[in-house]
């Protein structure tokens, strides 16, 4: 029986902040198959990866860069650098 690792995204959120700009999620699930039969052994194990509006998601899948692409408008990275400023200053 030969085992085979299996990394998938399998949730793209987009999540507003109070601060005016979007953030898009990414929650990929990992499991391990059996390549004998495809078949599933054991449960799933989620990581989730933060995306701000200046992130490059260049080495993303290409549904994460749609959704960047969508999201990540220029008024909105606009406001997420405005964001960053004002907490420099502070």
């Amino acid at each position: 029986m030969a085992l085979q690792q299996q990394t998938d995204v399998d949730k793209i959120e987009v999540v507003y902040t109070p601060f005016g700009y979007p953030v898009v999620q990414v929650r990929r699930a990992t499991q391990v198959i059996e390549t004998d039969t495809g078949q599933p052994v054991g449960g799933k194990k989620h990581t989730r990866q933060v995306y701000m509006p200046d992130a490059d998601l260049s080495a993303e899948t290409p549904d994460v860069q749609a959704a960047g692409a969508l999201i990540f408008t220029t008024e909105r990275k606009a406001a997420y650098a405005a964001h960053i400023a004002s907490q420099a200053g502070e």
